[in-house]
């Protein structure tokens, strides 16, 4: 039997602001309010303020079971570096290998609403890239001035749960841009 949808509470009602996306894995609002949109097979677009969709650009992502364009943040300095910082899974033509698949990079955002991905500076590289369990999340530390992304990653495929392996790790970007050190212990943050 199938069950009766929860009543809809009193005035709330349902909006789509954003339709006609491909698997979409992560979003971020820029300052001046639109939306960026990152889809797993390494769309970038943005959403204007009227509803408007524009590809802003495109990665080379390797989107074969769970990899593929995973997160995405905005930079606290974004009105003046317009760098947007985002996770992927970089595809074999592009240089991606099983050693060295997934990345952490910044990419500016042009004026025009299009990515400068000749610009693309990687934070951090050389994390593995098993066919599945390839999750992971970005996030900017305290403080409004350095740029920190961190992102936690647990290889799972042929592991038993809760295993500690040497590609699950914390990784920060410290300071003034530079690559920070990785925690190889499995375990997460603190």
């Amino acid at each position: 039997s199938a069950e009766a949808a929860p009543p809809a509470a009193a005035g709330l009602a349902f909006t789509d602001h954003l339709t006609g996306l491909g698997p979409v894995t992560d979003l971020a609002f820029l300052p001046d309010g639109r939306l960026v949109v990152v889809e797993k097979t390494g769309a970038v677009k943005v959403r204007a303020a009227d509803g408007a969709v524009a590809l802003a650009g495109a990665l080379p992502v390797d989107a074969r079971s769970e990899k593929g364009l995973l997160g995405v943040v905005v930079d606290p300095s974004f009105a003046s570096s317009r760098r947007l910082v985002l996770y992927y899974s970089r595809a074999d033509a592009a240089g991606g290998s099983d050693l060295d698949r997934h990345r952490v990079v910044t990419i500016p955002l042009r004026a025009d609403g299009t990515l400068d991905l000749a610009a693309e500076q990687v934070l951090v590289s050389g994390l593995r890239g098993p066919a599945n369990h390839d999750g992971g999340a970005l996030a900017v530390g305290p403080g409004a001035a350095p740029l920190l992304p961190a992102l936690y990653r647990r290889r799972g495929a042929g592991h038993r749960a809760g295993a500690r392996v040497p590609d699950a790790a914390l990784l920060r970007s410290g300071g003034q841009g530079r690559e920070g050190a990785a925690d190889h212990s499995g375990g997460p943050p603190g």
